[in-house]
């Protein structure tokens, strides 16, 4: 699907909202007379007839409430029309952004999320990053809603500000998108599209550590230029450094992954995530854990930038944690949380919120009272945790610079055309990507290709 098309849904969805609202106005001042509408009908159809009895819209209340319900339907399929035309776009929401637009998408997003959990029913859902006041910058007037007390509402425009304050948001969204598209059609054609809408390319990165970055303030491709280098040193270890900008791109790395199997992670990762070892009180480590949308699949992540550091007793623990299933992990977990030491205890129940979000466990009430106040009856709390019956099958999936035959992998190479289209630091990702699977650390660098 293209952007105009996108747009094109857009508009159709917004004219269903237009269409829903005005028939609401006129059923609610009588305008539709439940005697003239409430019949029989017979609809023949080549594929098979259908017949509606009469009964069921035999008054004005009963007219009005289906009306309602049509332009709650509407206006749902907006957001979703909507949400879609900014993924379209390669902009991703992104609460912490300061850029006008981002933050209008991040809206667009919390909203189409409002409705994905329950179109009849829609309510707010702010996790992880997205608990935070979000402010909007609209025409008429600045929109601020804080989300962390929205989170588990019901979902109700005037919480934005009415119908009308949403068909503003419509409207200036698809402005700054037809804004960015007309920008991207004047760009050279060698440029993707949704590269070119997605971010601003502000200069091109050689990826060769020959030259020395002249660095008038320290910038994401100087942070890369680093990696770049220091990995070629004999006892620089690359995977631990790297993995925030691997955890930033694995949402987005693992949907495509496994769009085949129509798949969508959730976006709150936890790295590091502990996986309790036979008989002692010790962990192994998954490098990542990430679950799905639906709560139906959870994955452990192994990252590897280097081919030779794949260990075989890694591969046994973490197919150990897949045969153990969710359940035996998340009671270590709640296990190992009953630390001794105070300041393990605390940092270990962070690890039991970021599960608690991922609807993995239930948190008794006061336990965090008990974390960090008075610690008497701490372990008896810890104990009331709550693990649900219902959990996620667990699978493994490897981050490799070149897939191996026989695992279920991302290769960088995969990696980086995935990242390429987030935004310049997707862009100088994506570069450095490719350089660490086509040279091998250690290795002489080829000579840099002739400036154009």
């Amino acid at each position: 699907m293209t952007l105009d098309d996108a747009l094109a849904d857009v508009r159709i969805g917004f004219l269903q909202v237009e269409f829903a609202i005005k028939l609401l106005s006129y059923c609610e001042i009588g305008n539709v007379d439940p005697a003239d509408f409430d019949t029989n009908q017979f609809v023949r159809l080549e594929q098979g007839s259908l017949r509606f009895p009469a009964g069921r819209f035999s008054t004005q209340e009963e007219i009005v409430r289906a009306a309602n319900v049509a332009v709650l339907l509407a206006t749902a399929g907006s957001a979703l029309a909507l949400n879609k035309a900014w993924d379209i776009a390669g902009i991703r929401p992104d609460p912490f952004s300061q850029d006008s637009a981002v933050r209008l998408r991040t809206l667009v997003y919390m909203v189409r999320c409002a409705y994905a959990h329950g179109v009849a029913d829609p309510k707010w859902e702010a996790r992880g990053d997205y608990r935070q006041t979000l402010e909007v910058d609209l025409t008429t007037a600045p929109l601020k809603i804080d989300l962390r007390e929205l989170d588990g509402q019901g979902f109700d425009f005037a919480q934005l500000g009415g119908h009308a304050k949403w068909l503003e948001i419509c409207e200036q969204s698809i402005a700054t998108l037809a804004e960015l598209n007309t920008a991207a059609s004047a760009r050279p054609k060698s440029v993707s599209r949704r590269t070119a809408i997605g971010h601003s390319v502000r200069g091109r990165r050689t990826g060769s550590p020959r030259g020395r970055r002249t660095m008038t303030s320290p910038d994401m491709a100087a942070l890369l230029d680093l990696l770049d280098r220091w990995r070629h040193l004999p006892s620089y270890r690359l995977e631990p450094r790297a993995d925030a900008m691997f955890g930033l791109f694995l949402p987005a790395a693992l949907d495509r992954h496994l769009a085949p199997r129509e798949i969508v992670v959730d976006s709150l990762l936890i790295p590091e995530f502990p996986l309790g070892q036979r008989d002692t009180k010790r962990s192994d480590k998954a490098d990542f854990f990430a679950v799905s949308r639906d709560r139906g699949h959870a994955f452990l992540v192994e990252l590897k930038t280097d081919m030779n550091s794949l260990r075989h007793v890694q591969e046994h623990y973490l197919n150990r944690a897949v045969d153990r299933g969710m359940a035996a992990l998340l009671c270590d977990i709640r296990s190992m949380a009953k630390a001794k030491n105070r300041r393990a205890r605390r940092k270990y129940f962070h690890l039991l919120k970021a599960v608690a979000e991922l609807d993995l466990m239930i948190l008794p009430t006061g336990l965090e009272d008990r974390i960090y106040g008075s610690p008497q009856g701490v372990y008896e709390c810890i104990d009331r945790i709550e693990i649900p019956s219902a959990l996620p099958d667990i699978e493994v999936i490897h981050v490799l610079p070149t897939a191996v035959e026989g695992m279920d992998c991302i290769d960088f190479e995969g990696f980086a055309a995935i990242v390429e289209d987030q935004g310049e630091i997707g862009r100088l990702f994506a570069a450095s990507l490719r350089g660490w699977s086509g040279i091998k650390a250690g290795d002489r660098w080829p000579d840099p290709a002739p400036a154009d």
